[in-house]
């Protein structure tokens, strides 16, 4: 979805890539915390009673799921940075060969970040 104000650009454009950083002492005070669920509705192949395999077109299951980030309600300070996705995130979650979030993908995000380094320290990339 665009931004109404900006059409160039997304409308939710902001992301949790998963950076967290707490101190040992906070770990210690929530780690027994009880936190609430989410519920992910998921596609679960299976088996039926007569041996065959089924892999479902819709959810047929949920999936219950906790994330770190559920802990920062227990905070007293929280702190969020900004920063350029291209210098900041590139997801590795697909097998090699994926157009997407691939390890070739990852490897030419890193290569590009640090070739801008190396140009803006004066080196000369080819």
């Amino acid at each position: 979805e665009k931004d109404p104000k900006e059409p160039n650009r997304l409308r939710y454009r902001a992301a949790n890539i998963a950076n967290h950083y707490f101190t040992v002492a906070f770990l210690k005070k929530v780690v027994d915390a009880q936190l609430t669920f989410h519920i992910a509705k998921k596609k679960i192949k299976h088996t039926d009673l007569e041996g065959m395999f089924h892999t479902p077109k819709t959810p047929n299951g949920i999936k219950l799921e906790l994330f770190i980030f559920d802990v920062l309600s227990l905070t007293t300070n929280v702190a969020v940075l900004e920063v350029p996705r291209e210098e900041e995130f590139s997801p590795l979650k697909n097998a090699p060969g994926a157009k997407a979030d691939s390890p070739e993908t990852s490897r030419k995000a890193i290569m590009q970040l640090h070739s801008k380094f190396l140009e803006k320290a004066g080196a000369n990339i080819d």
